[in-house]
């Protein structure tokens, strides 16, 4: 019951994870276990945490949607630089 309030589309869209690095840190540490919810395609608030793919990696990121539609990417961990993406 849990699930099916948090869920955004169907329980089926969700999935469990296990977050790998320090780039998160303090705010996700290496081996926390996340629940991702697949459902969610759009970036709609700023500054949230996202589960997302670059290229071929996964990653989990704070995200802000810059002028001209590009988004940054950004880690918690103040040693991380941020990416900017298309």
């Amino acid at each position: 019951e849990w699930l099916k309030r948090i869920a955004r589309g169907n329980i089926a869209d969700l999935f469990v994870a296990q977050g790998a690095g320090d780039s998160m840190q303090p705010t996700l540490l290496d081996g926390d276990i996340v629940l991702i919810d697949t459902a969610q395609k759009r970036i709609e608030q700023q500054d949230r945490i996202w589960a997302l793919g670059y290229g071929d990696l996964g990653m989990i990121k704070r995200v802000r949607r810059l002028p001209g539609g590009t988004y940054r990417l950004l880690s918690d961990n103040p040693a991380v630089s941020p990416i900017d993406a298309a």
